[in-house]
């Protein structure tokens, strides 16, 4: 698609590509961080015997759990609906 279209061809790739992934990335590094900061919780808590409230934790962790699932559920249907119609008039403009 590049070599055929040249500079059009790499805003197609952009624009096919970027708004979603780019917002998938995003909410899995977030849920990496939370993971391994809850993982980190838990490690204090077995091995070092540290008291907290492990409840607090585990509330927000499962907020952070329900705000991605949204998120990537709008991601999902940006990708399937909108990014269709955006490469159709794309397309359209390059012909």
């Amino acid at each position: 698609m590049i070599n055929l279209y040249s500079y059009k061809g790499i805003l197609f790739g952009i624009f096919s590509v970027f708004p979603h992934q780019f917002i998938n990335i995003i909410m899995y590094l977030f849920l990496c961080f939370y993971g391994i900061k809850l993982s980190i919780k838990l490690f204090e808590l077995i091995f070092l015997k540290k008291q907290f409230n492990f409840a607090v934790y585990m509330k927000k962790y499962l907020k952070v759990i329900g705000v991605s699932c949204i998120v990537l559920v709008f991601s999902s249907l940006y990708e399937t609906f909108l990014a269709d119609f955006i490469i159709k008039v794309f397309t359209f403009w390059i012909n």
